[in-house]
């Protein structure tokens, strides 16, 4: 019996961009009209975790039929980028008998710049410090490896970097290694300023080509005031989001034609050990931890299941006992139950640091959230209350004080009761009755319990 005749490959070379698909042609013939009873083809050597939009794997081959032949669809695997020989092999299998041929294919996977997600903090400075700490958090979107960063900060004349080359007058280049570290900003008339502006400019650039692709954002460097701890900013290539963070109390600016955010007050136990007595906001020790607790609770939610919502934080205070957080987590759409679920996540693992600590939370309770530009009670209904609050107090107060001395009158004659109200008439003094300020007159939110702390 003769063998049965090899079939014919007819697979194209391809190429197309990272992370899209890329039409491949694959497909074979018979010659002389040789029947068969199954006539498949094989594709081996793509790489890993690679789909296709026909046909199923087989170990380790890709596997056609007959019916699949043509144009096919392959989708690489992410990030994946390079040039790939594709192994080809087409069998005809007639009875008990098999023929098969093999082919090789280029398949070209051009690279894309996937960016960086980049966040900056950073802290004012004050007439103590002249200087103000900068902190760039700038991972790799990419995952396999092809990309670098560089990062570029201007700053203003007479300033310097405690980090970077400087490559010109007032620009600075930093590597992904030197952002690891806080960026010292001094200058020599820093202390006359209020504020001033930097540039940082985020450079992705593709391993091996002349791919690069900027994300430039501009930062506003503030002198502290008695809340003021740090500024906030986030960067997705689209522009900043900044917002001033304030410990012990925070003073909220009218939210009327602005775009609503959610607020949800977190009250949070650590697994952190804290040994020194925090009652003394002013000293290094607080202010330091107050400050690794509130770097540690940004990064966390603008990196945890929230991130694509959160906006900021404001940490209120801290307290002994493990480590007590007291905080709000503010967002821009109402995620009290992806919140509750992202504190679950710290309960099981190691999540949060503080400081050079990694911990994870022990206990934490999830109040309900408010939303910036309503409220359930007005204004109007709270002012109405309070007065009213403060005359009836007023009442119960002249009321017991008549009770008293009537029931004091019955034990003193009639001549100690002339001589004392004699006394009276003599040491009398006009007493002033203020009313209560209405809500709409208070100039600004009044804590007495609460201690700014500054940095």
């Amino acid at each position: 019996t003769p063998p049965v005749e090899p079939p014919i490959i007819d697979a194209r070379d391809a190429k197309g961009f990272e992370d899209s698909e890329i039409t491949i042609y694959m497909s074979a013939k018979v010659t002389n009209g040789t029947p068969f009873d199954s006539f498949k083809i094989y594709i081996m050597n793509f790489p890993e975790n690679s789909t296709f939009s026909f046909g199923h794997l087989v170990d380790y081959r890709w596997e056609l039929d007959f019916s699949d032949f043509g144009n096919i669809s392959f989708m690489p695997p992410r990030d994946i980028s390079g040039n790939f020989t594709f192994h080809v092999l087409a069998e005809l299998v007639q009875g008990s008998r098999n023929s098969t041929r093999n082919n090789f294919i280029s398949v070209l996977i051009k690279p894309i710049i996937d960016g960086v997600d980049m966040r900056v903090r950073v802290d004012c400075f004050s007439m103590e410090n002249n200087y103000a700490n900068l902190h760039i958090n700038a991972p790799l979107k990419d995952i396999d490896s092809s990309e670098t960063l560089e990062v570029s900060i201007t700053v203003p004349e007479n300033f310097n970097l405690s980090l970077g080359q400087e490559t010109d007058i007032g620009t600075f280049v930093l590597s992904s290694m030197d952002i690891l570290n806080a960026i010292e900003i001094f200058g020599e008339n820093m202390s006359e300023v209020d504020q001033f502006n930097i540039t940082i400019v985020a450079i992705v650039m593709e391993n091996g080509t002349s791919l690069q692709k900027s994300y430039s954002d501009i930062v506003v460097v503030e002198k502290c005031t008695d809340l003021m701890t740090s500024t906030m900013s986030v960067s997705t290539g689209q522009g900043i989001v900044s917002s001033t963070t304030y410990s012990a109390a925070t003073s909220v600016a009218s939210t009327e034609g602005a775009e609503k955010t959610y607020k949800e007050r977190i009250d949070l136990r650590l697994d952190f050990e804290v040994t020194v007595d925090l009652s003394d906001t002013t000293t290094t020790t607080y202010k330091k931890l107050f400050k690794d607790t509130f770097t540690g609770l940004f990064e966390y939610y603008s990196q945890s299941s929230i991130k694509d919502v959160f906006i900021n934080i404001t940490l209120i205070s801290i307290a002994k006992g493990s480590l007590i957080a007291n905080h709000d987590v503010i967002t821009s759409t109402e995620s009290k139950e992806d919140i509750t679920m992202t504190l679950d996540a710290m309960k099981q693992n190691n999540l949060l640091k503080i400081g050079n600590q990694t911990v994870k939370a022990l206990s934490f309770n999830v109040i309900d959230s408010t939303e910036s530009g309503t409220s359930k009670v007005s204004k109007l209904w709270i002012a109405v209350i309070s007065a009213g609050a403060a005359v009836i107090g007023f009442i119960v107060i002249v009321t017991t004080a008549y009770m008293i001395r009537k029931n004091l009158t019955k034990h003193k004659t009639e001549q100690t009761l002339a001589q004392e109200d004699s006394q009276k008439l003599m040491d009398m003094t006009t007493v002033h009755m203020y009313r209560p300020k209405l809500l709409s007159e208070l100039s600004s939110y009044e804590n007495p319990v609460a201690v700014p702390t500054q940095f």
